[in-house]
């Protein structure tokens, strides 16, 4: 079931910040728990200017939204010269390194071998390649895309990407293989990766032009898109699940999927076309 979560006006996060890169200053900060009361607060301010100082790096106090502004004006009224040690910054702070893809690519080694059973990207061949998430995630009540979401993302893709080379492959990746098999039938020219892990990232590194990710909390799925030749990422949209951290305020989308992802979900409760969701403060 696919339905938009309520969010408090205070949740909203507010502007990723801009943060200074490539200097000597060394920061500290938290994820506050901002919603919590006044000790709660106290606790925290004073363990990261702790930190801080034995660390010899600067507090950081990120006003994200309404709530941390909120603990910010209360933490204020009480110990007005703690919080004079903070540098405070209006906005949020990104977790997961957008502008370092290139020096993080650095670090992988070459790939260990060709891998002759799966399409290789080239002039000829475009290579979309999918991310299948199940196993426990159904028990554990973690989002993962249905077969209709996943084949119908498939087609509003084709629509969207104007592929000039002459054949486009498909190729699954995940850990649900009578699952991916299934869905051979209706992708053409498709295949099902038999690879190890570390030969799947490998691949996508090396092959994948465009990654769809279908269960949006699972972290390989982001690296075979992080790392993906393209760097073209499609994904089922969180906020449009019943995922509890999405339910309780605890996950902004924005602190996780890259700003130029694209997030993708059903066109309404009774309608299964895949549409791109229109982006807002939460992303």
């Amino acid at each position: 079931m696919y339905t938009l979560i309520q969010i408090t006006a205070c949740s909203i996060p507010y502007p990723t910040a801009s943060i200074p890169r490539g200097t000597s200053q060394k920061f500290l900060s938290s994820n506050f728990g901002a919603e919590n009361r006044l000790g709660n607060h106290l606790f925290e301010v004073f363990s990261i200017f702790s930190i801080a100082q034995k660390l010899q790096r600067t507090p950081i106090f990120f006003i994200k939204d309404g709530y941390h502004e909120k603990m910010l004006k209360d933490v204020i009224s009480i110990v007005p010269n703690l919080m004079e040690q903070f540098l405070v910054v209006n906005g949020s702070s990104w977790k997961y390194f957008p502008d370092r893809r290139d020096e993080f690519l650095g670090y992988l080694k070459p790939l260990r071998k060709r891998l002759y059973t799966l399409p290789q990207s080239n002039n000829f061949t475009y290579v979309k390649c999918v991310h299948i998430r199940r196993g426990d995630f159904p028990a554990f009540k973690i989002p993962v895309a249905d077969r209709i979401f996943i084949l119908n993302a498939l087609k509003f893709i084709e629509s969207k990407e104007k592929v000039s080379r002459q054949m486009t492959a498909t190729v699954f990746f995940g850990d649900d293989f009578e699952f991916m098999h299934g869905l051979r039938a209706d992708v053409p020219y498709s295949f099902v990766s038999q690879n190890e892990p570390v030969d799947d990232i490998f691949y996508a590194k090396n092959n994948c032009d465009l990654v769809l990710i279908t269960a949006p909390r699972s972290t390989f799925g982001w690296w075979l898109g992080y790392f993906s030749k393209g760097n073209k990422t499609y994904h089922m949209d969180i906020l449009y699940t019943d995922d509890y951290g999405i339910r309780t305020g605890h996950t902004t989308p924005s602190d996780y999927f890259l700003p130029h992802w694209t997030p993708l979900k059903y066109a309404g409760v009774d309608n299964f076309t895949v549409v791109e969701s229109i982006k807002s403060d939460f992303y």
